[in-house]
């Protein structure tokens, strides 16, 4: 299982049209997903974190990719 240090780096790490795709999969809205991206949330939601869980969880390569990518830079 991620860890949430981990979930939000992958966040973070996240171009537009992944982003969307985060959305359309969660539900969660955009400005939130936004203001997940860019550390304006320094507490997530218990409820916003099972998503993004549940998401990375089905999603593990992009999770890795996304990872592998954020520390190369």
């Amino acid at each position: 299982m991620s860890t949430s240090q981990d979930i939000m780096k992958a966040v973070r790490a996240m171009n537009m049209a992944q982003q969307k795709s985060l959305c359309d999969a969660t539900g969660l809205p955009a400005p939130t997903v936004a203001k997940l991206k860019y550390s304006q949330v320094a507490d997530p939601r218990t409820s916003t974190m099972d998503k993004l869980r549940d998401y990375f969880g089905r999603n593990r390569r992009l999770m890795a990719k996304l990872l592998e990518d954020k520390e190369a830079a």
